[in-house]
């Protein structure tokens, strides 16, 4: 794993892997202060890995679905991990 790669956000990123494409769904429910959504991201992996990890930072998730197939996760100190083999062939929604 790579980190700090992100010029934006400084010691956050993963230089593992380009997303291509983010795609949010969200719903704000102002009765409750509740925000719910759903994320997709399109991933090229650039190096052979067997995990992708993501910055996901005061949110919960709650699924994870890689081509459309859900994955077991963890979620700790603003880090989602999910195992899967990733290859630099192979272009798909990762998240």
């Amino acid at each position: 794993m790579s980190t700090g790669s992100d010029p934006y956000v400084p010691r956050h990123g993963d230089a593992s892997f380009d997303v291509l494409h983010y795609d949010l769904n969200l719903a704000y429910k102002v009765e409750g202060n509740r925000l719910d959504g759903e994320a997709t991201l399109t991933c090229r992996p650039l190096v052979e890995a067997d995990v992708l990890r993501l910055d996901l930072h005061g949110l919960t998730p709650h699924k994870v679905f890689v081509d459309g197939r859900a994955y077991r996760f963890t979620h700790l100190r603003g880090r989602l991990t999910v195992k899967l083999p990733l290859s630099p062939a192979r272009t798909s929604p990762c998240g």
